[in-house]
This record gives structure tokens, C-alpha cells and sequence, in this order.
């Protein structure tokens, strides 16, 4: 099973290859693979799928005593440096603990468990058995369950507090819950065939007492791109999916900011060429890029939740030094709009970072859809966006003030963008030489797009 570092990993091998060439890598988005983050006990809540942060609390084992599965529980030190430990439960939990159990009205006295560990000096694993009867908790008690170091199988048995109950609430939790003293990482401790008794004698089992089924967390990702998925998981969902409206082909990617009601906080979605390291003050590093292109081009879609903004960012930097920037808001746009922003390099960068970013209110929906580069030595992006080097196209006086020609093969359209994206000028079904009145324009540079039956060249335009 891949983990979120394998996948980072590959990712940034991927994110190299478009270094090569200066473009994009699935720049259409139409490639989306289903990414395996991790295995969790199908009828057990538990850690992984509580509070998922780039690593993993507990762990599918084939080291078994009954059956052939077993359950481990373990610690890991997470991207912002806390140590988290893992945990399993029957029942629910939320901010404040275990807040509903899971039908059992069986009486018992004790919990009979078997266990291997390795725990470090100090460190334990606890039970935890919550009572209710009729949505009420009756008592919440907690035992000291494992310490020390096991090579073999070992049944431990934990007398229980009498009582009654309607549902129960019943896990084990690496660390006390009561403590805030990280774990050792490399403490651990599995289990397996949990049975409940009462003087003595075996009663009913909880469900899956022996953690034989499994299951795999998944999240869909668009190759060669980072986003938050992953630790978005565990609080409802992936924010940013595969969507059918598309600007070209089969696809686009669908960023929502969605409300997370646990901490009461807004979760933007973002969408990066390099790994997201999330909960670091510095989350987002760009990746590997040696090209100089002349123009970035985007389409976009936007519906904006009380009157928010969305954004891009972009940035090349060489030897840490930054070489050029793009920042562009993105407000309300119900059709899908191309926009092409024009990059002033002077020299190859070493690193590039692409960021977009779905805005600040829950509801907020922003498309995105063919993330290109062009420039002299820039590859086209094939099947999706028609661009061909071979066009003709001449335009001149270039810089100018009042007029503009253009002559261009065929049956043309053209269109003059500003650097906002907004088009300030166009016309269709022109042939041959053109002559354009750009006395109206403010002075600054502006892109002049040319668009035949077979081919699309984009050339960048100096009002004075």
C-alpha cells in the first residue's frame, strides 16, 4: 500500500519531467488516479481515519494469534512536529471523547485480550469502556491495559467495574488520554481476539473482536498534481475532485472550500505542482524547472460564496533568488474564460511554483482547466489546446501607439487581451492583412491571439 510519502515521492518524479520541456505535465487535467493512503479496521473507528496527518497510528498486521489479522497500534511524529499515537474504538468520538457506543447489553466483569508489544520505558496502552443507557453515559473508566515488551502472544484480562448498559463504548489507546506525554515513536503494541466475560464465562463478542476486516482509505488525485485531499479525508472528504465541466476534454479540477464544523474553521482547497506540506508554516515548494516561458495560460470557472475571491500564484526563483511572480485574483466568471498573463524571466530558474487557491468562504467553487506555458522552445500541449509554431503570423509596428497590422494564413480570428485576462479587442472571419485601431488602448502590454481553422499563435503586443 502506497503512503502518502511514496506518493509525494512520485509525484515530484513526475513534477520533474515537465522541467524538461517547460510544460505542464496532464496540464488538461484529464488524468486522475485513485491514491491507497491507508489500511483501517472496517468495523473499528480509529486514528487513521479520525486525524489523518501524513502518517499512520494503526496498522494491519499479519502477526496473528486467531484468525489471520491482527491490530497495531503505534506513534509517529507528524509534519508540524507533533507525536501522534493511534487508537481504536467501537462506538463514536468527537472533540470532547467517546460520544455514543455501539448496541451491547450483555452483562460483564472483564475483557480478555491478547497481545505482543514493544512499548519503551513509560509508555503504556490503555482500555477505555464507556457505559450508556439510553443515549446517557452511565461511567466512563479507564485501565491501564499493556507496558513493557512481549515477544509472544500474552492474554491479559481486565476486571471491569460492574454495571448495566444499552450501548457501549469500548477502545484501546496507545498513551493515556488523560497525559499529554508524546509516545516514543518506535513504541508499539498489536492485538487481537478481544472477548468479553461475565464470572468467568465467554458472552457475546463485539463485532470483528479479532480485526479480520479491512479496509482501504483512497483519495483521487490528478496525476502529476498536489492537493489536500489526503488529510482532508477524515473531516468530509476530498475538496478538490474530477469534474465533467471542462473548458477542452473529458475534465477539469473542481476546488471547493468547505466549512470543517469540529474546529469551526473554512478549508480552502489548493492545487500545486509540488508536494503540499500542510501543517508546516511554509506549505507549499514548488518543484523542479530550468525553461523561460513568455506567457502562462489558464481557463477558469469561479463561483464565488458571499462575494469571495479566488487566486493564483506563480513564482520562478534561481538559487533561492526570486526571478519573476504572477499573483491574479479571480472573481465570479459563470463561463469558462482563458486568460494569458505575460512572465518577464531574463534568465532560466531553477524552481517553479504554481498555487491556486479556492478562496476563503465554504461554498466557494473555482474550475480549472488547461494550465499551459508558451514560449520559443516550449512544446505545444498536444490534443488540447491547438497552439503550432509553424502558423504565420506577422504584426507590426510593434511598439506602437495608434495601429496595428496583422497578416496571418487563411481565415482568422483574432482577439486583444489585456493582462487581467479581459479581451479589449476582437474580431472574427478576417483574411489576410488586418489593419487594427488600438488608439483607444492604455499604454502597456497587451496579448494579440490569432486563431485559423488548423493552428493558434499567440503574440504579445507594446501599446505606447
Amino acid at each position: 500500500m502506497k503512503k502518502l510519502y511514496t506518493l509525494a515521492a512520485a509525484m515530484l518524479l513526475a513534477s520533474n519531467t515537465f522541467s524538461q520541456n517547460g510544460q505542464f505535465e496532464n496540464s488538461g487535467l484529464e488524468n486522475w488516479s485513485d491514491v491507497d493512503l491507508y489500511d483501517y479496521p472496517t468495523q473499528w473507528g480509529n486514528s487513521n481515519q479520525q486525524e489523518y496527518r501524513g502518517g499512520v497510528g494503526v496498522i494491519k498486521s499479519t502477526d496473528a494469534i486467531d484468525g489471520t489479522l491482527s491490530l497495531q497500534l503505534g506513534a509517529y511524529v507528524a509534519n508540524d512536529g507533533d507525536t501522534l499515537s493511534g487508537y481504536t474504538f467501537q462506538g463514536e468520538l468527537d472533540a470532547n471523547g467517546p460520544s455514543a457506543g455501539v448496541p451491547y447489553a450483555s452483562t460483564f466483569d472483564e475483557i480478555r485480550f491478547q497481545h505482543k508489544n514493544d512499548l519503551q520505558l513509560g509508555d503504556s496502552a490503555f482500555l477505555i469502556v464507556v457505559r450508556s443507557t439510553g443515549g446517557t453515559m452511565q461511567s466512563l473508566e479507564l485501565y491501564p491495559a499493556v507496558i513493557g515488551s512481549s515477544a509472544s502472544w500474552t492474554q491479559t484480562s481486565i476486571i471491569i467495574n460492574s454495571g448495566t448498559q444499552d450501548s457501549l463504548f469500548v477502545g484501546f489507546i496507545l498513551g493515556s488520554p488523560n497525559s499529554n506525554s508524546p509516545i516514543d515513536p518506535s513504541s508499539w503494541v498489536r492485538f487481537d481476539d478481544v472477548k468479553m466475560y461475565n464470572g468467568g464465562t465467554a458472552i457475546a463478542d463485539l463485532i470483528d473482536p479479532s480485526f479480520e476486516n479491512w479496509s482501504v482509505q483512497t483519495t483521487e488525485e490528478p496525476d502529476a498534481w498536489f492537493t489536500a485531499n489526503a488529510i482532508m479525508v477524515p473531516i468530509g472528504g476530498s475538496n478538490v475532485v474530477k469534474s465533467t465541466d471542462s473548458n477542452t476534454g473529458s475534465y477539469s479540477a473542481e476546488m471547493t472550500t468547505v466549512f470543517e464544523p469540529q474546529n469551526g474553521d473554512s478549508i480552502p482547497a489548493f492545487l500545486s505542482n509540488g508536494p503540499i506540506n500542510y501543517l508546516s508554516a511554509d506549505p507549499f515548494s514548488g518543484a523542479p524547472y530550468t525553461a523561460i516561458p513568455d506567457t502562462f495560460s489558464f481557463a477558469y470557472k469561479y463561483a464565488g460564496s458571499n462575494g469571495d475571491v479566488a487566486a493564483l500564484y506563480v513564482t520562478f526563483h534561481s538559487g533561492g533568488v526570486l526571478l519573476d511572480s504572477i499573483f491574479q485574483p479571480l472573481f465570479d466568471q459563470a463561463t469558462w474564460q482563458t486568460i494569458d498573463l505575460v512572465l518577464s524571466l531574463g534568465s532560466a530558474p531553477d524552481t517553479m511554483m504554481f498555487l491556486a487557491y479556492s478562496g476563503e468562504n465554504p461554498g466557494s467553487v473555482l474550475n480549472l482547466d488547461n494550465i499551459e506555458f508558451y514560449g520559443p522552445n516550449i512544446p505545444p500541449v498536444i490534443g488540447l489546446t491547438p497552439i503550432s509554431t509553424s502558423m504565420t503570423v506577422s504584426m507590426y509596428p510593434n511598439p506602437t501607439s495608434s495601429t496595428v497590422l496583422i497578416n496571418a494564413e487563411g481565415t482568422y480570428d483574432y482577439s486583444i487581451v489585456d493582462l487581467a485576462g479581459n479581451v479589449v479587442l476582437s474580431n472574427a472571419s478576417n483574411n489576410g492583412e488586418t489593419e487594427l485601431n488600438i488608439s483607444d488602448l492604455s499604454s502597456g502590454t497587451y496579448l494579440v491571439k490569432i486563431n485559423n481553422e488548423h493552428n493558434s499563435e499567440t503574440k504579445k503586443l507594446i501599446v505606447e
